[in-house]
């Protein structure tokens, strides 16, 4: 039986060091896999370059990828920017499938909802239908995580942009501590009413407004928002997707994941039972 609700380090959390050491800290500290940020070292053309390079590390240190994290360009005036980002990623899905990941995280890119006009919509919803294609013959999926600054920042406009595009396999990445630092963004009890049905993927952050400012230096467990009403939440629906633990604040950050594991997993078996 495929686990469910797999706790992922995000590799993002180690942005500053190499992806094997993010790896290394995964498997050393329990985490059942990775998320991996598409950018520095591995870009989407480095994802086959690199394939069994990856794949060696990860058959080392026992643990897998579940995720890529993507940038998409899909409200670009430009049609060529477009078009090539689209033809990256279509070329990238045969290597992602051969190193076993199920989740294609990303977003429309900008404008920001509150910006967004309909020709953005339509753009966006234009880009991803022709990427939707490309997943139904595979067992992936492409998440749209709620973040700030981009056309999904919002859950309102995710969902806006979900249903302009009706693929079943596109789903919501639902980023809770991005909402909680987002202008009009939906209250977390608000925000999974309205993205309930199309969740997908899930990153774990945490953060505290002080003196009028977000600050992501904290680890799950010290931040503003309350992960065990969360996780009652996803309980609720059934979720079985991934739970990627992405650190987005200062310091050192092999502290920091040794912290969110521990408590990440006693949230995991409080509310799921023990897996």
């Amino acid at each position: 039986m495929l686990m469910t609700n797999k706790i992922l380090l995000h590799t993002h959390t180690f942005r500053t060091y190499e992806v094997e050491d993010a790896i290394k800290a995964a498997a050393k500290w329990g985490y059942d896999g990775i998320e991996l940020l598409i950018g520095r070292e591995y870009t989407l053309e480095a994802l086959a370059e690199k394939k069994r390079e990856l794949a060696k590390s990860l058959d080392r240190f026992k643990i897998s990828v579940d995720a890529v994290h993507t940038s998409s360009p899909a409200a670009s005036r430009n049609e060529q920017e477009r078009k090539t980002s689209i033809a990256r990623l279509k070329a990238a899905i045969g290597s992602m499938k051969d190193l076993g990941i199920s989740v294609i995280n990303t977003s429309p890119g900008r404008p920001a909802s509150k910006d967004a006009t309909e020709e953005d919509y339509n753009l966006a919803a234009e880009y991803f239908s022709e990427i939707g294609d490309s997943l139904k013959s595979e067992d992936l999926i492409l998440t749209f995580e709620t973040h700030m600054g981009v056309l999904s920042d919002t859950a309102n406009s995710t969902m806006r942009l979900i249903r302009l595009i009706g693929n079943p396999r596109i789903k919501v990445n639902w980023d809770p501590g991005n909402m909680y630092a987002t202008e009009g963004a939906e209250k977390p009890e608000d925000a999974f009413q309205i993205l309930k049905d199309h969740l997908g993927h899930m990153h774990i952050k945490n953060c505290k407004k002080i003196a009028g400012q977000y600050v992501w230096s904290f680890p799950v467990e010290e931040g503003d928002l309350d992960f065990t009403k969360i996780f009652l939440m996803l309980k609720s629906v059934g979720y079985t997707g991934h739970l990627s633990v992405e650190y987005s604040g200062l310091g050192d950050p092999y502290v920091i994941v040794s912290k969110d594991i521990r408590y990440v997993e006693d949230l995991r078996s409080r509310i799921w039972g023990k897996l």
